[in-house]
């Protein structure tokens, strides 16, 4: 919690920040699943960006608690994730996975939300050299919108740990 002062309106307020998560994952044999939660109220504060929040026109992140006319907005969100892995060798796992993450704006009646699924393969060439390709698909939802945009990616990452 902490107060915000502007002097040229004569006006403070407190605001209130917070960020709770959970993760947890399990094995079975090759297979792995993993899944988290969090929750909070203007995520922005403590440097994490909540996507589904986009952009105020002002050059605030709506995931912060931000001051507006009539006082500050103040934004709610949430998010949970789901990974299935398969570790078919040292060389070649296989990974799927879905998260959705969601905001509110009080003062705005604006909601958003995010969702993306994905699917993955890590490929180990040799210690410490892998790459991973991977193709997505990532669809916003905001309230009161009626095109609903959706990207669609293919990418590859490739890395080596000295």
């Amino acid at each position: 919690t902490y107060e915000i002062e502007i002097s040229d309106l004569n006006y403070s307020e407190d605001i209130d920040a917070y960020v709770v998560g959970i993760g947890a994952g399990v094995d079975f044999g090759p297979a792995y699943l993993k899944a988290g939660f969090h929750t909070g109220e203007n995520f922005g504060n403590y440097g994490q960006w909540n996507q589904a929040a986009g952009y105020f026109g002002t050059g605030y992140f709506w995931d912060k608690a931000i001051p507006y006319e009539s006082g500050v907005v103040d934004s709610d969100g949430m998010g949970y994730l789901a990974v299935l892995g398969f570790k078919a060798n040292d060389m070649l796992t296989f990974e799927a996975g879905y998260g959705h993450e969601e905001t509110e704006l009080d003062e705005y009646d604006y909601e958003a939300e995010i969702e993306q699924y994905y699917l993955n393969a890590t490929i180990n060439f040799t210690k410490g050299f892998f790459m991973v390709p991977e193709i997505g698909m990532i669809e916003y939802e905001e309230k009161g919108e009626t095109e609903e945009p959706e990207i669609f990616y293919v990418g590859a990452k490739w890395q080596i740990n000295f």
